[in-house]
């Protein structure tokens, strides 16, 4: 009889950390979306085509999912309420993990953001550009390698099959559209087409391994 009040009352908590979790996660991205298109329009980001709009938007959510992980283990308590995880404690535990993942999705949008202005009709000098590009990539990569080592034998699988998921949906999405366009079926993406669509699929890989293990469902 207990265990069933038990079970029942942890629905609500659980409904209403997913509400909580959906609306705060679409009002941030809305409010981000739209401040990246209001800079857009007012010229504060240069003259730049709808490729570079779309890589800086692709940018933007590696920027805010970055931050809200890593902003969410600064403050456990806080994090807890949005981000998935069972309590605060589980949030502790997962820390450097979690802020090492964090901050490198944090470099590795930057990275591209910088790439995508550092082009033609961007607000960057391409010189500053590749050589921010490089050093931002290099620590996104030490730190996204340094969440592994620091990873549980769970999240290292999960892991691990992202990275493989991402090499297939590479060479099905962007070797598919490469051999079409040299067929000349479709027009011939941008080489920033190309980058935009590696860190898509990247983090479209992440999302699907950890969802095949279970990982996105709700704490």
């Amino acid at each position: 009889m207990n265990g069933n009040l038990d079970v029942t009352g942890t629905k609500p908590n659980k409904t209403r950390k997913t509400v909580l979790s959906l609306v705060f996660g679409g009002l941030v991205g809305f409010l981000g979306a739209t401040g990246v298109i209001a800079l857009v329009e007012a010229g504060s980001f240069g003259t730049p085509d709808a490729s570079q709009v779309i890589a800086l938007l692709v940018a933007l959510i590696y920027l805010l999912t970055g931050l809200m992980a890593a902003l969410g283990v600064a403050a456990p308590r806080m994090g807890a309420k949005f981000l998935n995880v069972e309590d605060e404690d589980e949030l502790l535990e997962q820390k450097q993990v979690l802020a090492a993942s964090g901050w490198g999705m944090v470099a590795l949008g930057l990275m591209l953001a910088l790439i995508a202005l550092g082009g033609p009709g961007g607000v960057l000098d391409s010189h500053l550009a590749l050589v921010g590009a490089v050093l931002l990539g290099a620590i996104g990569t030490w730190l996204s390698m340094r969440s592994v080592k620091l990873a549980d034998e769970l999240m290292r699988a999960t892991m691990n099959e992202a990275a493989a998921t991402a090499y297939y949906f590479v060479f099905v999405v962007i070797g598919g559209w490469a051999m079409v366009s040299y067929l000349g079926y479709v027009p011939v993406p941008s080489m920033l087409d190309l980058l935009t669509l590696f860190w898509a699929l990247v983090l479209v890989s992440a999302f699907w391994a950890a969802g095949r293990r279970g990982m996105l469902k709700q704490r």
